[in-house]
């Protein structure tokens, strides 16, 4: 994977994050308030996700403290459970790939170009501008 990324610095800091739905047990419209409240509640979770690779739908949102959003989806598998920087890695590597800052191994530059192309601009800005400047972590919690 061809990685252009440098480590999250602090910024803007997450308000709340909201699991709108999942095909998990996690309740609708659950709110919390870190990334690592986020975590202890998909690990949980991760228990019962499906084995043999299946895994449950789940859509958040992040509120960020000067209003902003993020909304994403994440697959919970049941070797989450052991895992840690659940959503903070999943918001990396989705704006690291439509910010046009990480190409996955499988895809040629050519097609990765393409797919990148294809997208709008403010797409790509907006990717860009989240790894730049708004805090994918949680305090004192700086993992790759």
């Amino acid at each position: 994977m061809n990685i252009i990324i440098t480590k999250n610095k602090p910024g803007i800091k997450v308000k709340s994050i909201v699991f709108l739905w999942s095909e998990s047990a996690i309740d609708e419209g659950l709110t919390v308030g870190s990334y690592s409240e986020a975590d202890k509640i998909l690990q949980e979770q991760a228990r019962w996700a499906p084995e043999n690779g299946g895994y449950d739908k789940t859509k958040f949102l992040v509120k960020f403290e000067n209003g902003n959003t993020y909304e994403g989806r994440f697959d919970l598998k049941r070797h989450d459970r052991n895992l840690n920087n659940l959503l903070q890695r999943r918001m990396r590597r989705t704006c690291g790939f439509y910010s046009g800052r990480i190409r996955p191994a499988h895809m040629t530059q050519a097609d990765y170009d393409a797919v990148i192309g294809d997208l709008a601009d403010d797409i790509r800005n907006y990717c860009a501008d989240l790894l730049d400047h708004y805090d994918l972590e949680d305090s004192h919690t700086y993992a790759n």
